[in-house]
């Protein structure tokens, strides 16, 4: 009998540790599944959507540093909702001040299978693609910089899971893909990470704003890699559509005919390649925020619509703009584009759609 109370007491202990080793305290209620620690001389962490393919894994932003990592899996009661868990996990991010560098959700994070198998390398973590959700964030504790990621997922089997990973990294290896991008954010010196010698502002210090101190730090990264996708595709694949149009689903329906017909005739196919959404509102009555909420929502909408109707096509990324048109380095003025009705440069919602096909869709 006492041995079996000893072995119970050590087990509730380790668990203890482990929720205390990593920064991020684990979802009420939720078991340790699994856990590990080791020294990684090369690890990456995803800042972006990934995909498998015969060429090995691909993101498009990562991270690679060394460092000492720590993992837990946490199986979670299954009465529980996903976002619920999620919305912990980023609150956790916030709670500590940390930086977020990278979120998604559903599609938008890629795919589930992907994650479980080849990034993560647990297969318990797979699960349907809707029911994934994604963060990547910096932490600072004393004198160490840490890089800590959760993904959560509901299985097949209606088992919901989160995995955390949290590494003290020792020295930045490279920045890859949209990764760049994040240089600004983190007030980087020389393109890279800050060392891990690098200390977070205090509440005495002002913190660094490099950019409009009006502008979502996550919606500035989407805001960077829409720019970076419009230099390399052309005005005749984009396509303009307003929020009155997108209600309108046979007017819609029409403008998508019309504009898939138009990248056709070019050479490509609608099964290859990907559309990148960028959504956009600019609604003067309301403040950026909510302009931003709305402009989301947006994108969200016809990013669903062209799942349903073009089945086809496995490649559809959302990207919110919100009320930050102007700082689009590459996209002309409403009132310059020749395929857009004249009607639209006096509305202030709308989504522009830009076409990517296979061999552009690889560089971006």
């Amino acid at each position: 009998m006492m041995r079996s109370i000893c072995l119970l007491v050590l087990m509730v202990f380790c668990h203890s540790l482990w929720a205390k080793d990593l920064l991020l305290s684990p979802f009420p209620f939720s078991e340790l599944e699994s856990s590990s620690e080791d020294n990684k001389p090369e690890y990456e962490v995803m800042t972006g959507r990934v995909s498998d393919s015969n060429s090995g894994l691909r993101a498009v932003g990562a991270v690679r540093v060394s460092g000492n990592r720590v993992t837990a899996t946490y199986e979670i009661p299954q009465r529980h909702d996903v976002d619920e868990v999620f919305e912990h996990y980023m609150a956790e991010v916030s709670r500590q001040s940390g930086l977020l560098l990278f979120k998604c959700e559903a599609r938008n994070c890629g795919r589930s299978n992907d994650w479980a198998n080849t990034v993560f390398d647990r297969r318990i973590l797979y699960g349907r693609d809707r029911n994934q959700r994604y963060l990547a964030a910096r932490l600072w504790e004393g004198d160490d910089s840490y890089l800590v990621t959760a993904y959560v997922i509901r299985r097949g089997n209606q088992r919901l899971y989160a995995h955390v990973e949290q590494i003290r990294y020792e020295r930045v290896l490279a920045l890859e893909g949209d990764a760049k991008l994040l240089s600004t954010q983190l007030n980087a010196r020389r393109g890279d990470l800050p060392s891990p010698e690098t200390r977070p502002p205090t509440a005495e210090t002002e913190r660094p704003t490099p950019l409009p101190i009006t502008i979502d730090p996550e919606a500035l990264v989407e805001i960077k890699r829409f720019d970076k996708l419009l230099k390399t595709a052309g005005d005749v694949r984009t396509l303009v559509v307003t929020a009155e149009g997108v209600q309108s689903s046979r007017t819609f329906d029409s403008r998508l005919e019309q504009w898939f017909a138009e990248v056709a005739s070019l050479g490509f196919d609608s099964r290859s390649g990907r559309i990148i959404i960028g959504s956009f509102s600019e609604q003067p009555n309301i403040d950026a925020k909510r302009n931003y909420r709305e402009a989301a929502k947006l994108g969200s909408l016809v990013r669903t619509y062209l799942r349903r109707r073009y089945v086809q096509l496995d490649e559809v990324e959302a990207l919110t703009i919100g009320p930050w048109r102007d700082q689009l380095q590459n996209l002309a003025p409403i009132s310059d584009r020749s395929s857009v009705d004249a009607e639209v440069g006096g509305l202030v919602r709308y989504v522009e759609l830009v076409w990517l096909p296979a061999g552009d869709a690889g560089n971006d």
